[in-house]
């Protein structure tokens, strides 16, 4: 049995020209996360991350205190196949469209475009965002430059199987993704629907961990979102 502790990566800089960028306080969390791992003696003997620059990032920071203690931490390996989905291009391309149809969407989009605290406006992109994924899964909406839900999660179970296929027995193996690709790895373990995968992936925290077991296709959820390496640390914790 082989065991595949999957991090999201740690908090991008949202609203910023670049969002795929960690930013200050996800430099940290993914340091933090490294110093746990180290501190519990948790080694790894293949690391994966996706292609996003957040997900390198995250993988850098968690190496660094096992660089500082001389401990080894396998070179990542990039696969294209843990890429985040592009959903977020709907809400730009489609939210004034959905606005026009639905009350309830013609409401999110003004709370978003007139809230002026940062909290709000996390809160009430999230509320749109959600709603919009919703109908992209279920084949609803959908815009130039946005792959299909299908297509995404086929990809993304084509990267699960390489890191299966790879896995030589009783390893430890650490995969750091994004919220998307995350939820498809988690719906395979725990056979849900499409609804209750996305919804299962809201509560992603950056930087947390969730630790799969596996031998061959066989695929157990053993841990979920733990933030643990934060729960000392006030202000850390974010979901974005």
């Amino acid at each position: 049995m082989s065991t595949m502790v999957i991090v999201r990566h740690a908090q991008a800089s949202f609203f910023a020209e670049d969002y795929d960028q960690l930013s200050s306080l996800g430099e940290e969390q993914s340091v933090e996360l490294g110093k746990s791992f180290v501190q519990n003696k948790i080694h790894f003997d293949q690391v994966y991350i996706g292609p996003n620059l957040r997900h390198r990032q995250t993988a850098d920071g968690i190496s660094q205190e096992f660089s500082s203690k001389g401990i080894n931490f396998p070179e990542p390996v990039c696969l294209e196949e843990l890429a985040e989905h592009t959903a977020d291009i709907l809400v730009k391309d489609v939210a004034d469209e959905l606005a026009l149809k639905d009350s309830r969407f013609e409401k999110m989009v003004k709370n978003f475009r007139t809230a002026t605290e940062p909290q709000d406006m996390q809160r009430s992109f999230q509320m749109l965002f959600e709603a919009t994924v919703n109908l992209w899964a279920e084949g609803r909406v959908n815009s130039p430059g946005c792959e299909k839900w299908k297509v995404f999660q086929k990809r993304t179970r084509n990267g699960l199987e390489q890191i299966i296929e790879n896995d030589t027995g009783g390893e430890n193996i650490l995969v750091v993704s994004s919220v998307g690709p995350i939820s498809v790895f988690l719906q395979l373990a725990l056979d849900l629907s499409d609804k209750k995968a996305l919804e299962l992936g809201w509560r992603l925290r950056n930087s947390s961990v969730s630790n799969l077991l596996f031998k061959g296709n066989r695929i157990t959820l053993d841990h979920f979102n733990s933030v643990s390496h934060l729960l000392d640390k006030p202000g850390m914790i974010t979901y974005r």
